[in-house]
């Protein structure tokens, strides 16, 4: 089959990230042909290994007629939180392929919407094949946008295991990992930092987007520790290493910018050797559930 992957990809977010690069794995492994609408296409067609498309294309129209299969997602694409605007591209992509009678379907979480986005949902979920939520929270709010679609249960694919999943090296030092974003509160972060002082545990500040860098770097020269980017900075040539040897080269005081041929390796690596993981962003949690690594939301 060929299918279009339209999602928040390319946005320079670990998480969202993730949530493709096991889904394409996944397909691929399946047998089929996928393609990507990605804010930067050259990026993920590196880290994803797979054909990437603008997500404004003209050819648009072409390329979701010339799929057996659009999938819409996988993280909470229609919610109002970061842009009144989101919702209505992603339903307007939606309500195309239902024009161009492309299959599609609706994957990932779905947030409270108002007003116009709210009408367009009820008229466009509808002609979805079906939607596959990630919480009893989502499946409950396609429900009343949707009755008559059929919806289940799918665990965010991040969960999904990287593919030749190796054991993560021993750390050199002990240490706690945190995933701050803006607008948490520095009153939120210096307990735990004072805990791990007190174990004698390091701080690892780990930037899961980029727009995350800027509080970790600041963080890391307030409360003291190392920070690390975990997305590659566009358009530069960010400095490669094996998994194996994250940690025994960080110093106090530097940044740290990785990059890994499956783009959340670096992530799942550090989460899986810390000793507890405080996070403000949803992804820090999932890849600890899947580590199994205690963690703890940060407000």
């Amino acid at each position: 089959m060929k299918i279009l992957i339209c999602g928040y990809i390319g946005g320079g977010n670990c998480g969202d990230e993730a949530i493709c690069d096991r889904l394409v794995a996944y397909l691929k492994a399946a047998g089929d042909e996928v393609t990507l609408l990605s804010l930067s296409p050259d990026e993920s067609a590196a880290l994803h290994n797979s054909p990437a498309l603008p997500r404004t294309t003209p050819t648009l129209a072409r390329v979701i007629r010339g799929s057996d299969l659009l999938i819409l997602g996988g993280g909470t694409l229609l919610q109002e939180q970061s842009s009144m605007h989101s919702p209505l591209y992603y339903l307007a992509i939606g309500g195309l392929a239902a024009i161009l009678g492309t299959p599609w379907v609706l994957m990932g979480g779905i947030d409270p919407l108002s007003g116009v986005n709210r009408w367009l949902a009820e008229r466009i979920l509808p002609t979805a094949r079906v939607g596959l939520m990630r919480s009893q929270g989502d499946l409950c709010r396609i429900s009343a946008l949707a009755p008559k679609l059929r919806r289940f249960y799918l665990p965010d694919s991040a969960l999904l295991p990287l593919a030749e999943d190796a054991p993560t090296a021993p750390s050199p030092f002990p240490y706690v990992l945190v995933c701050p974003k803006q607008g948490v509160p520095r009153s939120a972060l210096k307990p735990p930092v004072d805990r791990a002082r007190k174990r004698g545990s390091r701080i690892v500040w780990l930037a899961l987007s980029r727009e995350d860098e800027e509080i970790c770097a600041n963080c890391a020269a307030t409360f003291g520790g190392v920070w690390v980017a975990a997305m590659p900075a566009p358009r530069r040539h960010p400095k490669q290493v094996m998994p194996c040897a994250i940690l025994p080269d960080l110093r106090e005081g530097c940044a740290h910018r990785y990059f890994s041929a499956r783009p959340c390796e670096i992530a799942c690596r550090l989460i899986e050797g810390a000793e507890q993981v405080y996070s403000a962003r949803l992804h820090g949690l999932i890849f600890a559930k899947k580590a199994g690594t205690p963690a703890h939301p940060l407000p």
